[in-house]
């Protein structure tokens, strides 16, 4: 019996892989009301589902005292340790390379620092993005990747990468192993305030550029550049010359 944690395209594509599946899906939490098409999917095959901010840990208990498997798949949700304890396997997907990037916002700061980049499925614990590793891929970014071209790519990737392992996930063939020493972690705050630069802060020109396509995830959000009291968003073309 799965408890499924899902949000926005992710979400929406391994859920849609799971009912191929014969594993039951005894209740979905999809991460906010705006992600109606894993609402709908639910309704279309009479699958239990709420949203996050509806959650009543008591209706999930009525499903079963204990579901096998708790997947956390691109809910950004923190889950308590309540939350966690009602499964006796917790699996979540990540868009870094773990011991690198863990934490918020991992596919600026690969590009900002230029990390090793890639995904990995993680054992779900209570401190962040900190359990043993199910499966991991490296993935390519290429010279000038955009922030927003490597998340979708990493998006891909996670998607991929949970097709290929779950089934032996779920046998036990593939069990978690302890992540490497060192790495790092980020919070949405660090990114933010990296993402918004007074003019006279001095970078190397290759720190600049990476600093604006760490950030670039245009329409959305950009680096930012201060000055005079002025804020200005920035966006970078790069063009490979023949």
């Amino acid at each position: 019996m799965l408890l499924v944690f899902a949000g926005k395209r992710v979400g929406l594509a391994l859920l849609n892989y799971l009912l191929t599946r014969p594993e039951p899906i005894g209740h979905v939490v999809a991460a906010s009301a705006a992600d109606e098409s894993i609402l709908h999917l639910c309704r279309k095959h009479n699958i239990a589902c709420t949203t996050f901010e509806r959650l009543d840990i008591a209706v999930l208990r009525t499903v079963t005292d204990r579901y096998e498997w708790l997947l956390d798949l691109w809910s950004p949700h923190i889950l308590s340790s309540e939350i966690l304890s009602l499964a006796g396997h917790r699996a979540n997907l990540h868009p870094g390379l773990v011991p690198h990037a863990r934490g918020a916002d991992s596919t600026a700061w690969c590009i900002r620092k230029s990390l090793p980049t890639g995904v990995s499925i993680l054992e779900m614990t209570e401190a962040i993005d900190a359990g043993g590793v199910y499966a991991q891929r490296q993935v390519q970014a290429p010279f000038p990747t955009s922030g927003k071209e490597l998340h979708v790519r990493l998006q891909d990737e996670l998607i991929a990468l949970f097709q290929e392992v779950w089934p032996r996930m779920l046998t036990g063939e593939i069990e978690p192993q302890p992540q490497g020493a060192g790495g790092s972690y980020h919070r949405r705050k660090d990114t933010n305030a990296d993402r918004r630069q007074k003019a006279d802060v001095v970078m190397t020109l290759g720190e600049a550029v990476r600093w604006m396509l760490a950030h670039d995830f245009h329409p959305g959000t950009t680096a930012e550049l201060e000055q005079d009291g002025e804020r200005f968003r920035l966006q970078l073309t790069v063009t490979k010359i023949p």
